[in-house]
């Protein structure tokens, strides 16, 4: 079957040819619809072109060992900086409150190893369950992060800590799908009645929420400063018409006084 064009004042025509030559009617296409089709086209073959140049699957496995390093660099500095900064730490315990010197050494300890290892557990290659404890670790070590700095009444401090949790569970989520189980769920289309996949897709939702709430928490603070700083103007403009208003008040009361006076 071929197709031929046929122009028309701003609305292109197409026409195809079959076995018994070219149809009386044509099939009319808006120039927007050509355009889209072309660009599509185009699409496909730079996908194409990319595909048989790029390994994607070497690509997506050097994305999914950066993200995990991302995600745990948080960790691995604070560790760092603990180990190099240890006396400051101590004293850092003492200041929050703990009144046993024997806690102003062992948190800091528990800190460094708690958090290297969580991190160790997550960077490191090879699959199984490991991924998913280093996890756990730290997404427990990051429930008590703020109690034990004595920051829990502290929003910044606790939403910054939840904005963590929220890339963890993220990454956890994804753990999971990887599981053998869970691709077997896949491959067999079982996976929307999977518990594994109903489990991590639950935990990715939530992830999501808490990653954005440290943003929210900064928005909702500009927000709020704007509107009390439109206050101060709003009451500063009204001011001197209360003061003008008071004058002439007071004037009125003293000519009253006056006349009965006289």
């Amino acid at each position: 079957q071929r197709c031929r064009v046929i122009s028309r004042p701003g609305w292109p025509a197409v026409s195809c040819r079959g076995e018994r030559g070219w149809p009386h009617a044509s099939a009319a296409l808006p120039a927007g619809a050509m355009v889209k089709a072309a660009a599509r086209g185009l699409l496909e073959r730079v996908a194409i072109a990319v595909d048989e140049r790029v390994n994607l699957k070497h690509v997506h496995r050097r994305l999914q060992a950066v993200a995990k390093v991302l995600i745990v660099a948080t960790f691995i500095e604070d560790a760092l900086r603990v180990a190099l900064t240890f006396s400051v730490q101590q004293k850092s315990m003492e200041i929050a409150g703990w009144q046993s010197p024997a806690l102003h050494t062992l948190l800091p300890v528990l800190s460094l190893v708690v958090q290297s290892s969580g991190s160790v557990l997550i960077v490191m290659p090879g699959g199984g369950r490991r991924p998913e404890i280093g996890c756990y670790v730290l997404l427990l070590w990051c429930l008590w992060h703020p109690f034990m700095y004595r920051q829990q009444t502290n929003w910044e401090f606790v939403l910054e800590t939840l904005t963590i949790q929220g890339g963890l569970l993220v990454l956890l989520s994804h753990f999971m799908l990887i599981r053998p189980e869970a691709k077997q769920a896949v491959l067999h289309g079982r996976a929307a009645d999977d518990p594994t996949h109903v489990r991590a897709n639950r935990l990715q939702a939530v992830g999501r929420m808490l990653i954005v709430s440290i943003f929210l928490f900064y928005a909702f603070q500009k927000v709020h400063a704007d509107a009390q700083r439109l206050k101060a103007k709003h009451v500063e403009a009204a001011a001197p018409s209360m003061a003008k208003g008071g004058s002439a008040d007071g004037n009125d009361s003293a000519a009253d006084n006056a006349a009965a006076a006289a």
